[in-house]
């Protein structure tokens, strides 16, 4: 593709082909009883954060938003991905949702992973929340999350600098 703008436009204009092709991977290579799921978010930049002042594109559902893993500001939305592990193999997607750029991780989850049942969700440090994994705890479900280093308290153990390399290497495959 020549432009990001260009995949912007083929994007926009081909979104019902891609919403159906989701749906058609998802009931072809989705496991019978899936228990492991991996969550996360990505951001869907319409423009840059500062050329915001003139932006009109998709007013309703863009917003300002900020992705700390790209360490930047943009103007866009957000999309929920999760996806079912598959042992060996990569992980399918189970469903996704759509939230402007503003809305935090945290909430996005409360609204829309709180149906889920008896499974284990790996998520990033953005999930870390006590009464969201108690509400998960109530629905069997748990939500495993990285140990996170207090500012200015002692580095990680041996222990939990391992548990977190192995829970990034289960999430690895959906990172974006």
């Amino acid at each position: 593709l020549p432009t990001y703008e260009v995949w912007n436009r083929r994007l926009n204009r081909d979104h019902e082909a891609l919403a159906y092709l989701f749906n058609l991977i998802l009931r072809r290579f989705a496991p019978p009883v899936a228990c492991e799921f991996v969550v996360d978010t990505f951001p869907v930049v319409v423009c840059q954060a500062q050329h915001s002042y003139r932006s009109r594109a998709a007013k309703p559902f863009v917003s300002k938003g900020y992705c700390a893993s790209k360490k930047k500001y943009y103007i866009g939305a957000k999309v929920e991905i999760a996806t079912a592990l598959r042992p060996g193999r990569l992980p399918v997607p189970f469903g996704y949702f759509i939230a402007t750029a503003k809305t935090h991780d945290l909430p996005l989850a409360e609204d829309t992973l709180t149906d889920l049942n008896g499974v284990v969700l790996y998520g990033d440090k953005a999930y870390i929340d006590q009464t969201f994994q108690l509400q998960l705890v109530d629905q069997y479900t748990e939500l495993v999350v990285p140990i996170k280093q207090h500012k200015n308290g002692p580095p990680l153990g041996l222990f939990d600098q391992a548990f977190n390399t192995l829970h990034a290497s289960t999430r690895q495959p959906v990172e974006c």
